[in-house]
């Protein structure tokens, strides 16, 4: 599965808080697990908001994770949490909902799933596009989740990349 997604770093502590995005909502994120990785790692994924309410709502979708939280980052104990997390020797990888570069990612996309889509699209709309034609994904995250989005004329679908890996 395709991860976009940035390694979080220890700058970004600072970075987040000049930016006003304070609160950090973790989840457990093994789409971003190498299979054939030796060690025994949780791999946790980190989106900031802006207001504690954002974080809250995007909490709450995270039923049944139980690595879900909400981090404050004007909380020293927060900071000095991840900063932990974040040594070579903990047992945790973290990654950030940052994307460097979405152009990239979504060219990407289009080269990795590109019969993956079509599959998806001629088995779950009704849309006919011929051979001579190239959909653009574009991506979507929505609480730590990446959707792709396709239009097709004045269509739109809207789906999980979870779901295009199986198609």
């Amino acid at each position: 599965m395709l991860n976009p997604f940035e390694r979080f770093q220890g700058r970004f502590i600072e970075a987040f808080r000049k930016a006003g995005k304070s609160f950090l909502v973790s989840q457990t994120f093994n789409s971003a697990k190498d299979p054939f990785a030796d060690e025994e790692k949780q791999y946790i994924l980190f989106s900031h908001y802006g207001t504690l309410s954002h974080a809250q709502i995007h909490l709450s979708a995270l039923k049944g994770d139980k690595w879900a939280a909400i981090l404050d980052l004007e909380k020293e104990k927060h900071r000095d949490k991840i900063l932990d997390m974040l040594r070579a020797d903990s047992d945790w990888v973290v990654f950030s909902s940052l994307i460097a570069s979405k152009e990239s990612v979504e060219k990407r996309l289009n080269l990795k799933y590109e019969k993956n889509m079509r599959r998806y699209i001629e088995k779950n709309t009704n849309w006919r596009i011929g051979g001579d034609k190239t959909i653009y994904p574009q991506l979507d995250i929505a609480f730590g989740e990446l959707f792709i989005i396709l239009k097709y004329g004045s269509q739109q679908i809207r789906i999980k990349l979870e779901e295009l890996d199986k198609a």
